[in-house]
C-alpha cells in the first residue's frame, strides 16, 4: 500500500479547498449543463436532432461527451454549483496526483518529480476549467500511470484496468483517442527497444554474414 506523508495530505486538502472556492469560469459551462439537463429529463436518451438552435433546429446532432454532461447536471441539480466545483476539484487533484506518480516512476527522484509536476501544472493552468476535458485529463493520466506501472512490474492487471477506463472514457469525452495514441506510442517504443536489444546481442560474425561468407 502506498504511504502518504502529512505534507502530501495537506497539499491535497489545500488544493481541493482552493479549487472548490474558485468560480466556474468557462464559456461552455451552461451549454454543457443544458445538454445534460436535456438528457436526464428525457429519460437518459440522447438527442438525435438539434433541440436548441433556432437556425439549425431539427438537423442531425451527435452529442460528444454525453455522459459527462449528464453527470455534471445531476450533481448541479442535487448540490448546486458548489457540488460541481467539488467534482471538478476532485478530478483535478486526482489527475495531478497520477501525473506526479508518473514523474516519480520516470525520474526516480522526488525533488525532480515535484519540480516537473509543478511546471506542467503551471503550464496547463489555463486549461483547468469546468468542462468535459477534465475527464480526458484524468483518464489520460491514468493510462500513462498504468502503462508505466505495467512496464515496471510486468503485471497484467494494469493493462486489464485500461478496458473499463476506455469504455467509460469513450462516453465522457472524445479525447479517448489520445489514450489510444499513447498505447500505440508505448507499443512502438517497446518494439524498437526490443529490436535494439536483439541487435546488440547478435554476434558480429553473424551480423556481417556478407564479410564472413566472402572469407576463404
Amino acid at each position: 500500500m502506498p504511504r502518504f506523508s502529512l505534507s502530501s495530505v495537506a497539499a491535497v486538502a489545500l488544493g481541493l479547498a482552493i479549487l472548490v472556492g474558485l468560480p466556474l469560469l468557462d464559456y461552455d459551462y451552461f451549454w454543457h449543463l443544458k445538454v445534460g439537463e436535456w438528457i436526464v429529463t428525457h429519460g437518459w436518451r440522447l438527442p438525435q436532432a438539434e433541440p436548441f438552435s433556432f437556425t439549425a433546429a431539427g438537423s442531425a446532432w451527435r452529442v460528444q461527451g454525453w455522459l459527462f454532461d449528464a453527470l455534471q447536471y445531476s450533481v448541479q441539480a442535487q448540490m448546486g454549483d458548489t457540488g460541481v466545483r467539488a467534482m471538478f476539484a476532485l478530478l483535478t487533484v486526482t489527475t495531478w496526483a497520477l501525473a506526479h506518480g508518473c514523474a516519480r516512476m520516470a525520474l526516480k527522484e522526488e525533488a525532480r518529480a515535484l519540480l516537473v509536476t509543478g511546471l506542467c501544472l503551471c503550464a496547463s493552468a489555463p486549461f483547468i476549467t469546468p468542462r468535459p476535458l477534465a475527464a480526458t485529463n484524468l483518464c489520460f493520466a491514468f493510462v500513462l500511470f498504468a502503462l508505466l506501472r505495467h512496464r515496471a512490474s510486468g503485471r497484467l492487471r494494469w493493462l486489464i484496468a485500461l478496458v473499463p477506463v476506455f469504455a467509460l472514457w469513450a462516453n465522457l469525452h472524445f479525447g479517448y483517442v489520445t489514450g489510444l495514441g499513447l498505447i500505440v506510442l508505448f507499443a512502438c517504443a517497446d518494439w524498437l527497444q526490443g529490436r535494439a536489444a536483439s541487435a546488440g546481442r547478435t554476434p558480429a560474425a553473424t551480423r556481417w554474414t556478407g564479410t564472413a561468407s566472402a572469407a576463404p
